[in-house]
């Protein structure tokens, strides 16, 4: 059947935990079935055969239709990948993108950080993806720290089991990490 293969590529994302390696041989096989299928739908329509052109049509469709989901979910992934976790793609996740994937993300990760600084300077767009309620915010300390220097609020003291009060873009990256844990 001429949707199967499109039916395959989907479920690879459906079943993964993040995403699969990149299927490169199965959307060449799909790309050669859409080339195929766009062949026999002239035919047909030349042939001026109603019921067969709007079957092949719509499975021509709904092939095209699967391999732009599955390309629009990875670069929506890749999207993501890039604000949780920086510029920088994580060694257990680089094996399963593409060439063309990972030159994706670094002119994505370049787009942002230069939209980021025509915004502002002070501007981390990939801080929160809801605009805050306010500017502090309250952390509980997962792990002894110790004495950290940031920009604004200058020398703070993160010891375990502890509680602080601290602009919000300045730890942001310490709760990504797992080392602080917001509170309010």
């Amino acid at each position: 059947m001429y949707t199967e293969k499109s039916k395959k590529l989907v479920r690879e994302l459906k079943t993964s935990k993040w995403l699969p390696p990149y299927n490169n041989i199965l959307i060449n096989e799909i790309s050669t079935e859409i080339t195929e299928l766009h062949g026999k739908l002239l035919q047909s329509l030349a042939s001026q055969n109603e019921a067969l052109t709007v079957l092949q049509a719509g499975c021509l469709n709904r092939s095209k239709r699967s391999v732009l989901a599955y390309l629009n979910f990875r670069a929506s992934k890749l999207e993501t990948l890039r604000v949780e976790n920086g510029p920088s793609i994580p060694p257990h996740y680089s094996h399963q993108l593409s060439g063309d994937e990972i030159d994706y993300f670094r002119k994505y990760s370049a787009l942002l950080q230069e939209y980021s600084q025509k915004v502002s300077s002070h501007l981390d767009l990939t801080t929160d993806l809801m605009p805050p309620k306010d500017l502090f915010i309250e952390v509980r300390v997962k792990e002894d720290i110790g004495d950290i220097v940031l920009p604004v609020s200058g020398q703070v003291t993160f010891k375990k089991n502890t509680s602080q009060l601290v602009r919000r873009e300045e730890v942001a990256a310490l709760i990504r990490q797992g080392v602080l844990q917001q509170t309010n």
